[in-house]
Formats: structure tokens, C-alpha cells, sequence
């Protein structure tokens, strides 16, 4: 009856009905390619009726649908930044990363994850685990690297800083940028072991 109806709702421009109409065509679609069509029609029709929350669900149930889809995915960041939708975004972000199989699209998914997190989000714990999941995928991602120590070390997590400070050494080449990062690492040991005698 819905995929009688929506050329009914098309011709008479009734927005309303015809996305009721495509949301129970949706129900019964199997093929992924219809239901990411089906999706991405909604989510038109909702942004054109100002509705962007409703339309960022759509969105997003597009791309999680496919996940490999570099178009559906731009569609959903751009809706979801564009709309200040940010923490809904992170949500599928990071349910995506969970689902894809690649490798690289898992890093470069916790990473947009963990930068959301941090700004504009302000939730800083959740982005150092998001870098963290991103750099299990890439071990030798320098932004999720350089993030890291950056907040370890605003958070004072010195312990934890270290160990992403030896990490990132196992992994640079550059000479100069190699006694840097050796250089620190000395002195949180050394500031280390100078609590531990004030304490005693």
C-alpha cells in the first residue's frame, strides 16, 4: 500500500505523508542499497521540513546500514557538525568504527570520534579513550599520538603519559624528534621519583 501511495504524496507534495510512506517501505526492504536510498530520501525530506534531528537519525541509520560508504558518511558529518548535533555523531561514530572491518576506517573513526569529544564536547576522559581505540587501529598515527600526550598531560596522568611517550619513541625515526621525546620521558621519571622521596 506505502509504494502505491508515495507517487500519490510525490505528485501532491505532501512532505508528511510521504516520508510516513517510505518509513513502512523501509520495514520490508531487505536489499541494503534500497534501504540506504530510503534512508537518505528521509533524511532530505526531514531537512527540508527543518526537522535536522529527525534527519541526522535517518542519516545515520544510512551510513551504520553501510558503513563503507565514504558519501553517506560525509552526508551524516557534515548534517551533524552543520546542526551542532556533535554528541549524537560521536555516538554513531563510534557504533560505526565498532561495526567496520577496515582497519584504517576504524583509526580514522575513533580519531573524528575523539576530536569531537574534546572540541567541542569538553569530554575530555572520553576523547583519551577514543585516541586510544584509534591508535590500536593505527599504532603509529601521530595525531592520535600527539592528542594523547597532549591530554595525559593536561589531565596530569603522568603514569599514562609515559607509557604513550615510549610508545610514540618505538615508532619516530627522526633523530631530533627521538631525543625530545627521550628528553621527557627523563624528567616525568625524574619528577616521579622526586614525589616519591618527598612523600617519604
Amino acid at each position: 500500500v506505502a509504494a502505491i501511495l508515495e507517487p500519490v504524496y510525490r505528485r501532491a507534495g505532501d512532505l508528511g505523508k510521504l516520508v510516513g510512506s517510505l518509513g513502512a517501505q523501509l520495514e520490508s526492504a531487505d536489499d541494503r542499497s534500497e534501504r540506504v536510498r530510503i534512508l537518505r530520501e528521509m533524511a532530505d525530506i526531514h531537512q527540508r521540513q527543518s526537522r535536522p534531528d529527525l534527519a541526522f537519525e535517518a542519516r545515520s541509520r544510512a551510513w551504520l546500514t553501510d558503513v563503507e560508504s565514504a558519501e553517506t558518511l560525509a552526508e551524516m558529518e557534515s548534517l551533524g557538525r552543520g546542526s551542532g548535533l556533535h554528541g549524537p555523531l560521536v555516538v554513531a561514530l563510534q557504533k560505526g568504527a565498532v561495526e567496520a572491518s577496515d582497519p584504517d576506517l576504524q583509526g580514522q573513526l575513533w580519531a573524528t570520534s575523539a576530536e569531537l569529544l574534546e572540541t567541542p564536547l569538553g569530554r575530555h576522559a572520553e576523547a583519551i579513550e577514543a585516541w586510544r581505540a584509534a591508535l590500536e587501529k593505527m599504532p603509529e598515527g601521530l595525531d592520535a599520538f600527539f592528542a594523547l600526550e597532549r591530554l595525559l598531560s593536561g589531565a596530569n596522568r603522568p603514569s599514562e603519559l609515559v607509557e604513550i611517550l615510549e610508545r610514540h619513541l618505538e615508532v619516530v625515526v627522526e633523530a631530533d624528534d627521538r631525543k625530545a621525546l627521550a628528553k621527557r620521558i627523563a624528567v616525568l621519571y625524574e619528577d616521579a621519583l622526586k614525589l616519591r622521596s618527598e612523600e617519604h
